[in-house]
């Protein structure tokens, strides 16, 4: 046996990296990284609103097949679109009628893996539903035992301090957002105190709680003026009466919400300098109205958003501590039923259903292990021959539905039918790839495994190949590993292997070589190729992903053979020799033809017979060549025994023989 060492390291190679194949935004993720998974099983959906995109654009897809039909149906036939339509599906239904038949043809005759796998899962949970059945039967029969009993008691203790417990922190928390909310409504009184006091020092009005809500810039609007316009320098230094003309009133107007008298005192009594709005620069003792109005609304605002960001912090935590209390009554009336059913002796009602439901259970596992049976022996000769009867029956019927279907269309332009059908295929094929991106707006997985990556969150806008998350299927453990160019010629696909890991002491697995790169790659001038192999995992044993491993791999081996050690071998490489003793006692040459060997070993293909017996120099003996000149071999370990390979010799280091 030649073998070659290939060290290693253990990857799961079906890996699929996963997309919504859509665009839109994320709405919720269903399972967390590192999460094992089922085939099918929903891991992530996007928005309402992509929903309805897709909705309408599969609606819309409808609409187009529904149109590129009408055009069909305008064609000049001597048959209506209803009678060809009809035609055409009972041409599609005989072709799946076919088909389902040819499937169940061979289904019968040769059931697939999957099947057979699922008839034997269907066997192991019938039997589990059995042992399920006995113990509630053997349960209600026996009643509850006193460690149960104390169980269900210990179980109410502990829910009602539960209880009590989720109740007092209600209350705390009652109290403590209740103080918090009464000193944000404080601050919010004193911040709308000061706004009110801006306006009244400034337009000498004293404005209502809504109208200290609107802000300035709507407040103003409301009335029909600004800032600019009421503080006019214009308006500056001029007598009562004629300031009063200029506001249009000949004193101070019930009409205006302002008080003409504090504006006129402002512009021609105050000494120091006013500015109606300003930049962040004000020149010193200015005083810049649109500021201070600003800064008194701008602290409102704040207070306003703190109360509202408080009330809604608060409703939350009250919320759940009132969900923390009704959670934990639940439990100790939960915990109190269990206890009552416990202590209640069960009637004869009770056992007849439990008794039922064992029977039924058997009854299951019964039916599952004649499936079994039925789906891995040999087929029913009757209903073998009634599915060759119906693959016989529905080719027939297809080849009549397709002969009406010519005749049908014949009378028709021959490439406009082609072209008006293209539509349809194409609305067809275009109303199957809406529904598919409907479809894909809910991400399933594609196989049961392992999610290693997971890159998105709650409200992220993915792409239709924006990479989502990634899933392995850990059932299928390779090793991956290199070979050097010497040895890489005697490795072929579906080669055997031996593999070993420090992680499984004493275990060895075995596996198949599964594939070889086709280029090699290079490293300071060391080349070697790249190669998989597929490891035979024992059931219920997962390895992860990265250990170490070695792994022995055959590259030629020989069975049934002469092998003499190499020491014995004399004469060239062209013409080996051994020494052979006869039956006389004397010692002669004889030629030999050599085959594959190792380090040890050889294979004798010719020249001797099982038994004769070998004269070997031992390495005690003289150096002398036995006669033989040309030097074309030394002895094994410096005696003059033969060395050096042969054709179909391979590996390296120490190996091992057997006959």
């Amino acid at each position: 046996v030649n073998e070659v060492s290939v060290n290693g390291s253990l990857v799961f190679p079906n890996r699929e990296t996963l997309t919504f194949g859509t665009r839109g935004s994320v709405a919720e993720v269903l399972i967390d990284e590192n999460q094992s998974v089922q085939e099918g099983q929903p891991l992530a959906r996007l928005s309402e609103e992509t929903f309805a995109t897709l909705e309408q654009a599969v609606a819309q897809a409808r609409i187009s097949l529904r149109n590129a039909e009408d055009a069909v149906e305008d064609l000049e036939s001597p048959y209506t679109l209803v009678e060809i339509a009809r035609a055409e599906a009972k041409v599609s239904d005989s072709r799946l009628a076919l088909n389902d038949a040819r499937e169940s043809l061979s289904g019968l005759m040769e059931p697939t893996a999957f099947e057979v796998a699922k008839a034997e899962a269907a066997v192991s949970s019938a039997r589990l539903s059995v042992l399920v059945a006995e113990d509630a039967r053997d349960d209600i029969v026996n009643g509850a035992s006193g460690d149960d009993i104390a169980a269900a008691d210990s179980k109410i203790r502990s829910t009602s301090t539960t209880l009590a417990n989720a109740e007092r922190d209600l209350v705390l928390a009652q109290n403590d957002w209740a103080s918090k909310l009464d000193s944000a409504h404080n601050a919010l009184d004193a911040t709308l105190d000061e706004q009110s006091a801006v306006y009244e020092k400034w337009l000498g009005v004293e404005l209502s709680k809504d109208e200290l809500n609107l802000g300035p810039e709507a407040l103003l609007d409301s009335w029909g003026t600004d800032l600019t316009t009421l503080f006019d320098p214009s308006l500056r230094f001029q007598d009562l009466g004629l300031f009063y003309e200029t506001q249009g009133s000949s004193s101070n107007s019930a009409n205006t919400p302002w008080n003409e008298f504090t504006l006129y005192a402002w512009l021609n009594l105050y000494p120091g300098n006013i500015v109606a709005t300003c930049d962040s620069f004000l020149p010193p003792q200015t005083q810049c109205i649109q500021k201070e109005i600003d800064d008194a609304w701008d602290a409102f605002s704040n207070k306003r958003d703190d109360l509202e960001t408080l009330t809604t912090q608060a409703a939350k935590a009250i919320a759940n501590a009132e969900e923390a209390v009704t959670r934990s009554e639940e439990s100790l009336s939960e915990a109190r039923v269990a206890l009552t059913d416990l202590q209640v002796t069960p009637d004869a009602i009770d056992i007849e259903s439990k008794e039922n439901g064992l029977a039924f259970a058997l009854a299951s596992l019964d039916q599952a292990e004649e499936d079994l049976a039925e789906l891995t022996g040999a087929p029913d000769p009757l209903k073998l021959e009634s599915r060759l009867r119906q693959v016989v029956l529905n080719q027939a019927m297809l080849d009549e539905a397709m002969e009406d279907l010519e005749a049908m269309t014949e009378s028709a332009d021959s490439l406009d039918v082609a072209l008006r059908q293209a539509n349809i295929v194409a609305s067809q094929a275009a109303l199957g790839e809406a529904i598919q991106q409907l479809d894909n707006a809910t991400l399933k997985a594609p196989w049961s495994g392992i999610i290693t990556v997971l890159n998105i969150d709650v409200g992220q806008e993915v792409n239709a190949n924006t990479p989502v998350m990634e899933i392995v299927d850990p059932t299928v453990v390779e090793v991956d590993g290199i070979v050097d160019e010497i040895d890489v010629l005697f490795i072929q696909r579906g080669a055997r292997a031996s593999v070993t890991m420090d992680a499984l002491p004493g275990q060895v697995l075995s596996g198949t070589i599964s594939s070889i790169a086709a280029e090699p790659q290079t490293q300071q001038g060391v080349v070697s190729y790249p190669l998989r192999i597929q490891v035979q995992t024992p059931a219920g044993l997962q390895l992860p992903e990265g250990l170490s491993a070695v792994a022995s791999v055959v590259i030629r081996e020989d069975i049934d053979v002469l092998l003499v050690p190499l020491q014995s071998l004399y004469g060239t490489f062209e013409q080996p020799a051994v020494r052979v003793m006869t039956s006389g006692g004397s010692i002669v040459e004889r030629p030999v033809s050599i085959g594959n060997s190792d380090d040890f070993w050889a294979v004798v293909e010719g020249g001797l017979n099982e038994g004769d017996m070998l004269v070997i120099e031992s390495q005690q003996t003289t150096t002398n060549q036995f006669g033989f000149s040309g030097g074309n071999f030394r002895r094994f370990g410096g005696t003059g025994g033969f060395t050096g390979g042969f054709p179909g010799g391979g590996g390296g280091g120490p190996q091992r023989g057997r006959n």
